[in-house]
């Protein structure tokens, strides 16, 4: 059984950079993944209600962003001095800052939330 898990909907979105970081690693991990029909049942034993979270050696870390970083400074990915981590906390803003963006498209595309959905084809 592994020591490392990741629970998370059967989709890249929040879990992915978590899970590219252990496979860069090459560390074995447990890639719990969760389809929509699953979800209400198992919503209410989560720590929080959401997901993605890491199992990671008997603890467990919620929030995406938190898994990320722990994982990145666990694995040697975080900056070599301050100056290396505040680069790399500032891509992982960015990155948020990014899905915050497109999320509401996102969920409105996949059906999950309500919105006016306008796409553009490029020839």
């Amino acid at each position: 059984m592994s020591k490392v898990k990741i629970f998370y909907f059967d989709a890249r979105g929040l879990a992915e950079p978590s899970r590219l970081i252990l496979h860069f690693a090459n560390i074995e991990f447990e890639d719990i993944r969760i389809n929509n029909e699953e979800w209400p049942a198992i919503k209410s034993t989560t720590k929080t209600g959401k997901i993605p979270y890491l199992e990671f050696d008997g603890h467990l870390i919620v929030e995406s962003y938190a898994m990320h970083r722990f994982l990145a400074r666990k694995y040697g990915l975080a900056g070599k001095d301050e100056f290396e981590q505040a680069k790399v906390d500032g891509i992982a803003d960015i990155a948020k800052d990014f899905y915050k963006s497109v999320a509401p498209w996102m969920y409105a595309l996949l059906g999950y939330a309500p919105g006016r959905i306008k796409t553009t084809t490029f020839i």
